[in-house]
């Protein structure tokens, strides 16, 4: 069963949108035989501009229209076995690709890198998409990274990071990939084992024996540092990797509100494919246990 059933992909013309479709029509394909590969590209009018009057709104909707339709045309010479639905909505981009979102789908956008505006936290699309969808935000940035290689993600112990490491250890499947598990924590060993904490070994294994029983066929490595935040840990291990997997949210922070820390700066500049993961959408479906 794949992770997630509707792949829908924000699109605007540029370099960094036309990347994402082409990385979200790859990991349609990489479902496999017997599923269906569909792709809806989803073009957002922004028309929240006092400037902008109800006829040049309609122009710029015809023109987002014609521009969509070229642009799934060339995808599906290109991926003749591919079902291209295209949308073009007016309104904020985060909020009209937030229409799309719940736990089965994807979405995928494209980073610019951190450029563009950076007048706060959030304040780009990738930032607000990943801190308002329901289910689970791709962001694809610059360069070639046909040549990477491994499934990146960062547990913390909690259930949450239990059904993350299920999300990225069916995303490795798929790729026919491995997968490597990162704890990071600057708690010292002797303090965790005092009793005021867990160890941070004892924290992986839980996580990494759940993921391997549900997945017995799948290589499953795992890395605790003891030295780098989680963010830091992750960012070093993402480097050359093919993707990596974080949560969006800190526990305890009201959903919908807020961008954890350790994926806002994973978001902010990725340096490989990073999916954001609501994983409080699929505690449900994770084997908890000792």
């Amino acid at each position: 069963m794949r992770t997630w059933q509707r792949v829908v992909v924000g699109w605007d013309g540029s370099a960094a949108s036309d990347r994402a479709v082409e990385w979200a029509s790859e990991h349609v394909r990489a479902a496999g035989p017997g599923q269906t590969h569909t792709v809806r590209i989803v073009r957002a009018v922004d028309d929240s501009s006092r400037y902008f009057d109800e006829a040049e709104a309609r122009w710029a909707v015809a023109l987002a229209n014609f521009a969509l339709a070229e642009r799934a045309a060339r995808l599906r010479s290109t991926n003749p076995d591919l079902i291209v639905q295209t949308s073009v909505m007016r309104g904020d981009p985060a909020r009209v690709l937030d229409h799309y979102a719940d736990r089965d789908t994807l979405l995928v956008v494209g980073s610019r890198n951190g450029h563009g505006d950076d007048s706060g936290p959030g304040s780009t699309l990738v930032e607000k998409l990943a801190a308002l969808t329901r289910g689970a935000v791709a962001v694809i940035p610059d360069g070639d990274i046909r040549t990477r290689s491994g499934v990146v993600a960062g547990v913390d112990g909690s259930d949450e990071s239990v059904a993350l490491g299920l999300v990225a250890a069916e995303l490795a499947l798929g790729r026919r990939d491995e997968l490597y598990l990162v704890h990071a924590s600057t708690e010292h060993p002797a303090i965790a084992m005092s009793g005021l904490g867990v160890a941070p070994d004892a924290v992986l294994d839980r996580v990494r024996r759940q993921v391997q029983a549900a997945y017995p066929d799948l290589r499953v490595h795992g890395h605790v540092d003891l030295t780098a935040s989680p963010a830091t840990a992750l960012i070093g291990h993402s480097r050359d990797a093919a993707l990596v997997v974080v949560g969006s949210r800190r526990p305890g922070v009201a959903r919908r509100l807020l961008l954890g820390s350790v994926s806002r700066t994973l978001v902010s500049k990725p340096s490989c494919p990073t999916i954001v993961v609501d994983a409080r959408n699929r505690t449900e479906n994770a084997p908890w246990g000792e």
